[in-house]
């Protein structure tokens, strides 16, 4: 049993090389290149967040299809195709300076991103089939360490690159640690049963208004911390120097992937949407640090606050969920909600940045942690089950 479990954890820790390319590199890291494109391709705090938008449009349409895509077509090769596509188009963006051009490759790097992130989910999920329930929930809990591992690479990476290149060398340097990350992913595959086949359930109708509060609550989420990770840098670089920001930036990833593991046992005890009550309300306060504070200790404070919440809050989720529905009702329920949060994030980006436009970066990141707040106290009004 003992070894079945390490082999399960295995297939985990392997399949987290999906959400390092989907959420790291081709989402977050965007933030660490966004001040040096913003100077040299002259774009408005606006243009910049547009970019995120694009990104995030795409990581909805993904979302979206996925739902139908996963039941027609094996999961491992749908997980390695959008690994590969992803990987991509962060490549793509080291060839161009056309704002359209690169508009639409973040487009396709969400897209393939969100179906990157899904399908390895799912088959995590397929991996702890046979494991008890607290042990398949720690699995998805290092799955989704992958993103915070992916930005404390991408902070280790981009630093070197960016100080004697330009910011296209940057795209290029994620690209080739996309493409190496395909490997872990493709070995972790192997032994995974990953039919994926749609079921009489799937026309069954199910109790989506339980779980309205929830799905307004994740979708401030979406327009929150999204303002957060797209303009924090662009801040931390006006008032602090490179060497702080780079630390910042690791401590921030390092956090989000320790408390994805950190969080899941704890996250179970919850009742109701407190869980996910606690962990966007430490987000709020984390992202509220730089707009009263601007010494090196707050920033990092902020590091640990934040990244020590946001990317717990998908686990979060999952646990009301498998408590509110029923067990036919999971993957749409997830489905659904997830939409609500891309739709959030498709927005906040722009509002974001068309505010900081007008009043300054710290307003505009003032608003996401407000956003931040009014989604922990909404999600208190997630009844228990």
């Amino acid at each position: 049993m003992t070894t079945v479990r390490f082999a399960g954890l295995g297939h985990a820790i392997g399949l987290a090389a999906g959400p390092l390319v989907a959420m790291g590199m081709a989402r977050f890291a965007y933030a660490l290149l966004l001040p040096p494109m913003r100077t040299d391709l002259q774009w408005t705090y606006t243009e910049a967040g547009a970019m995120n938008t694009a990104n995030a449009v795409g990581y909805l349409a993904g979302a979206i299809g996925s739902a139908w895509i996963v039941s027609h077509v094996r999961l491992r090769l749908l997980f390695l195709t959008g690994i590969v596509l992803t990987a991509a188009s962060v490549l793509a963006c080291s060839t161009t300076t056309s704002f359209a051009l690169l508009a639409g490759l973040r487009l396709l790097g969400g897209a393939c991103g969100a179906i990157t992130f899904v399908t390895g989910a799912a088959l995590v999920m397929h991996a702890g089939a046979h494991l008890a329930a607290g042990r398949a929930t720690l699995m998805l809990g290092i799955y989704v360490a992958g993103g915070g591992i992916g930005i404390a690479v991408s902070g280790i990476v981009l630093p070197p690159v960016l100080a004697g290149f330009d910011w296209r060398a940057g795209w290029l340097a994620l690209g080739i640690v996309s493409l190496a990350a395909l490997v872990p992913a493709a070995l972790a595959t192997h032994g995974i049963g990953d039919g994926a086949r749609p079921t009489i359930a799937d026309a069954v109708a199910w109790p989506w208004r339980r779980l309205t509060p929830l799905a307004v609550a994740y979708g401030l989420f979406g327009l929150g911390y999204v303002g957060y990770t797209t303009f924090i840098v662009a801040l931390l670089q006006l008032r602090l120097g490179p060497g702080v920001v780079v630390v910042f930036w690791i401590v921030l990833g390092l956090a989000g992937a320790a408390s994805t593991a950190a969080w899941t046992p704890l996250l179970g005890r919850f009742r109701g949407g407190r869980g996910l009550s606690l962990l966007l309300a430490l987000a709020a306060l984390g992202g509220a640090v730089p707009v009263v504070a601007a010494g090196s200790a707050a920033t990092i404070a902020s590091a640990v606050l934040f990244g020590g919440a946001f990317l717990a809050t998908a686990a979060a989720v999952t646990v009301v969920v498998r408590r509110a529905a029923p067990p036919y009702a999971w993957g749409r329920a997830v489905g659904a909600l997830t939409t609500v949060f891309a739709l959030g994030q498709c927005v906040g980006p722009v509002l974001t940045g068309a505010l900081s436009d007008q009043t300054g970066v710290r307003a505009g990141l003032a608003l996401s942690a407000v956003l931040l707040a009014v989604g922990a106290l909404v999600a208190l009004a997630q009844p228990a089950d």
